[in-house]
């Protein structure tokens, strides 16, 4: 791999991402779509997808970490640095 492709070290929003989860019993779901962000729930925690239009039954999808089987990068996207607020510097000696 050269220089020129970076190796992503998190998941970024808006990058489009194929999940492969554990699904009913013994059967696996393969889930396609963009990356909007992490959602908290109860206890557990998972990945919102927005899902490309030919998935029929829903539009976006909540899928638990602990669910997750592999995750295929199929497109970056570079995150956007946080903004930092004008804020005055201060230093304390």
């Amino acid at each position: 791999m050269d220089q020129t492709n970076k190796v992503p070290n998190k998941l970024t929003k808006g990058s489009r991402y194929r999940v492969l989860s554990k699904g009913e019993s013994t059967s696996a779901t393969l889930s396609e779509g963009e990356f909007l962000g992490y959602v908290q729930f109860g206890q557990d925690s998972g990945l919102l997808l927005d899902l490309d239009p030919k998935e029929e039954r829903a539009q976006l999808r909540i899928i638990p970490m602990v669910n997750i089987l592999y995750i295929d990068i199929l497109v970056t996207k570079e995150e956007e640095e946080a903004k930092k607020k004008d804020a005055p510097l201060v230093s304390y000696g």
